[in-house]
């Protein structure tokens, strides 16, 4: 249907980030990372756990090819209300004793792939975000 609650979501998650510390441990590699298993895409990730942020329920975007986003529009000053990466990295990091490199998209990336505010500079929301990241 569709429909999945919390609990089976994150617990969804979580075996998909286990399984991707799995493959690349198998495959050799000397720094790993968790795999983005709770991501939709690296901006509106971000987008979603900023305050400052709204996003369109049908506002889609075509990035390139068949993919489609829903670009952020930026309403107010960037802040982060809390963690955003922490969680699900600290569990990818207990999965080995190899580094888990952190998965973090970049200020530019994020502003240049939203709708910026035109009362306020984008060098000014630039810095909210890489101050709020």
């Amino acid at each position: 249907k569709g429909n999945l609650d919390a609990n089976n979501y994150r617990t969804g998650i979580a075996e998909h980030i286990k399984q991707a510390i799995v493959e690349q441990e198998r495959l050799g590699l000397d720094v790993l990372v968790h795999g983005e298993a709770e991501r939709n895409d690296m901006v509106e990730y971000f987008g979603e756990h900023l305050d400052g942020f709204v996003f369109t329920q049908n506002g889609w975007v075509q990035s390139y090819g068949s993919r489609c986003v829903k670009p952020p529009i930026v309403i107010g000053d960037i802040s982060r209300p809390a963690p955003i990466t922490v969680e699900w990295a600290k569990y990818a990091q207990s999965l080995t004793d190899k580094p888990v490199k952190g998965m973090l998209t970049g200020p530019v990336t994020i502003l240049c792939w939203s709708f910026p505010r035109e009362d306020v500079s984008r060098e000014t929301i630039a810095k909210q975000i890489a101050l709020a990241l």
